[in-house]
């Protein structure tokens, strides 16, 4: 009898072992680099900008991890490889691209093909992953925490701003002078107002040119907007100033609605909408564009 409890414990190591297995990526599955990120108190909003940035607040964030990159062509193709999910540019048969100085939906531009059909990614693990909408975001966490065992998500706003202004308070996570060598936005195609490229869906640049933030995130700003987890309301940040408690802990924005948020701002836009506060609110299903990614977090 002496034997058993040896026994039981070699049977538990070994469950333990095979259940490990089978939530494991395989070693070639691109997996999306994580940074940690402390947990504290800033800030939110700005006075400056437009009204849904208003009042500024107090808010605390617990630890988190967070993507260091927007998440790439060749980690999105993983995840779509293995559960043969259908984007819904796909579903809907367009996505959103810039042409004559205009956004429009235009038939055949997807994820797959970002740069219309037939195209193809060159180098599909240091570019981003366009044309997703907030579901398929989420889509993607979900087979990320099958795949791990660990909780992905999208980030909340707050997290997401938190991160972005990697200890600072400004506008922009540099200063509050706007300066085009930190970000890929309208400035770096259209100097001085010029008209747009006409290779106008080709805008997007590679994971790691611009600089990272302090926290060692890059494209935070510019580059792409990203989904983050929260409802979309415009009265949201003065309801919170309204609570008793100071700092807000752990926002996770309106509890219903029908828009959620981007935030960062995208190749395509002026310098007053790639800042650390500027909230973008969209459809959820719907929105998708070819300067639109994502970024994703894990708890602790």
């Amino acid at each position: 009898m002496t034997g058993i409890p040896h026994q039981n414990s070699l049977f538990a190591t070994l469950i333990a072992s095979l259940l490990l297995a089978a939530t494991a990526p395989a070693q070639d599955t691109p997996m999306p680099e994580m940074v940690e990120i402390r947990g504290g108190v800033f800030f939110m909003g700005s006075q400056a900008g437009p009204p849904q940035e208003k009042p500024i607040h107090a808010v605390q964030v617990s630890d988190f991890w967070i993507s260091k990159y927007e998440i790439t062509h060749a980690e999105f193709a993983a995840f779509v490889e293995d559960t043969g999910y259908e984007t819904e540019a796909e579903k809907f048969g367009t996505g959103r691209i810039l042409r004559d100085g205009r956004f429009v939906y235009s038939p055949g531009f997807t994820w797959k093909e970002p740069h219309g059909p037939g195209s193809t990614v060159t180098e599909p693990d240091r570019y981003p992953v366009v044309q997703v909408s907030w579901n398929d975001g989420v889509a993607y966490t979900r087979w990320l925490s099958r795949q791990t065992g660990q909780a992905y998500r999208l980030p909340t706003e707050a997290e997401w701003e938190y991160a972005c202004r990697g200890g600072t308070q400004t506008t922009y996570w540099w200063g509050d002078d706007f300066d085009q060598t930190n970000v890929n936005t309208a400035g770096a195609w259209r100097p001085g107002g010029a008209p747009w490229p006409r290779d106008e869906h080709t805008l997007i640049t590679p994971i790691d040119r611009y600089p990272a933030n302090p926290f060692g995130l890059h494209d935070m700003l510019g580059n792409n907007w990203e989904w983050v987890q929260d409802y979309s309301s415009a009265d949201y940040y003065a309801a919170q100033v309204r609570r008793p408690e100071s700092p807000v802990v752990d926002p996770q924005g309106p509890a219903s609605g029908n828009e959620r948020v981007l935030r960062g701002g995208g190749w395509n836009v002026n310098p007053d909408r790639a800042t650390c506060s500027f909230r973008f609110l969209a459809d959820p299903p719907v929105y998708r564009s070819d300067h639109v990614s994502l970024r994703v977090v894990r708890n602790p």
